[in-house]
């Protein structure tokens, strides 16, 4: 029985890690810290994409007819995506309680957030925006692979979708995204997701960086790393006029200048592969890498009700909003999150596993199985 690779769980958690640090440092450029705005910005350009890499790496349809295979990502994918949206309701509804704020009215308008769903934008668990993309992402690849079977015709694909993204831009305001058809369930990040994702399935089957040997992979990674340091920048993104930082934002389709957005994602993607087959095994990064699901879900909740009251007191109050006071700050805000979040995924994931994607428990779970992607 093969061995259960570990590098893709560092993958995961290294890139877990950055979601958490990147939306609390960019939290605090609500209050004029370009830093941390830039920190976000720098985290975002590349570990969607290698996100979406490591699970185009892994992909498998295992030769299921079309209902079953959308039976099981919809399970691994949507099914927690409803579940964290539930608990976000009753948060929000138990904080107005409290606050004595709640009301029919403000009842009734955050209930009618919930509605989105229908829509695919879970906005009291807006962080699980990238399991709504991944599915559509996989119903499309279920279909794509089927045209794909020959190397070259990956790599066709992968430019037809860069193409197809360039062709059809979805310039649009967040706010007014839900409401429009093509940002329902995530279509148009989806299409450029793809191109990623195929990256993913070439680096598969060429096996690149992991057939390299340690000298050529470490030349690899570093040069990777430094070409993400002087390219991340150059994407002011789709609305530069509202800020000098403005980033490219992968999740809300507004992409800015799409031969940086693909460059740099790309490239970081390939540094991240490159450094965690490089890194000694990490009990804590594994760890972090094998709930990605749930942590990404939990996430949400910090965003929502953590950073906002870290940077009000900590950045409005007191006025710490230095860029060493900011990376200090979100250094340990992020890891005192983690601290909470990764054992309450995995008492998630035991006791409640349909929320973290899974079918049983993970100690049911065979010794050498891999998630059906690269975020559970």
């Amino acid at each position: 029985m093969q061995e259960r690779s570990d590098w893709p769980d560092r993958v995961k958690g290294i890139g877990m890690f950055t979601v958490f640090h990147g939306h609390l440092s960019g939290a605090f450029g609500l209050v004029g810290s370009a830093f941390g705005e830039l920190t976000m910005k720098f985290w975002a350009t590349f570990m969607v994409a290698a996100f979406l890499m490591i699970s185009g790496y892994f992909f498998k349809d295992r030769g299921l007819r079309f209902g079953p295979y959308l039976a099981r990502i919809a399970r691994a994918r949507l099914l927690p995506v409803v579940g964290f949206e539930l608990v976000g309701l009753v948060l929000v509804l138990g904080m107005l309680a409290v606050s004595g704020r709640l009301s029919a009215e403000t009842a009734l308008k955050v209930s009618r957030q919930v509605l989105l769903l229908a829509a695919g934008w879970p906005l009291l668990n807006p962080v699980s925006w990238f399991l709504v993309t991944l599915f559509t992402l996989e119903v499309a690849q279920y279909f794509v692979a089927r045209l794909t079977r020959p190397t070259w015709a990956v790599a066709v694909a992968a430019v037809l979708f860069g193409l197809a993204t360039w062709a059809f831009p979805f310039d649009v305001y967040i706010a007014q995204q839900p409401y429009h058809p093509r940002g329902w369930w995530f279509t148009t990040p989806a299409m450029a997701g793809m191109v990623f994702y195929q990256a993913g399935v070439l680096l598969r089957r060429w096996r690149v960086p992991e057939r390299l040997g340690r000298l050529p992979k470490l030349g690899l990674t570093l040069a990777c790393t430094l070409a993400v340091f002087l390219t991340f920048d150059l994407n002011q993104g789709p609305f530069p006029q509202l800020h000098a930082h403005f980033m490219p934002l992968p999740g809300m389709s507004a992409f800015g200048n799409l031969p940086w957005f693909f460059t740099t994602g790309l490239v970081g993607g390939l540094a991240v592969f490159g450094l965690c087959q490089l890194l000694p095994h990490s009990k804590l990064l594994e760890a972090i890498g094998r709930n990605t699901t749930t942590l990404l879900c939990l996430n949400s909740f910090c965003v929502l009700l953590v950073n906002p009251a870290v940077v009000s007191y900590f950045g409005k109050t007191l006025g710490w909003i230095s860029p060493w006071a900011v990376a200090l700050q979100a250094l340990l805000g992020t890891l005192i999150c983690l601290a909470i979040a990764v054992p309450l995924a995995d008492w998630i994931a035991q006791k409640a596993p349909w929320l973290a994607g899974r079918s049983r428990p993970p100690a049911a779970l065979p010794a050498n199985a891999l998630p059906l992607a690269g975020t559970t």
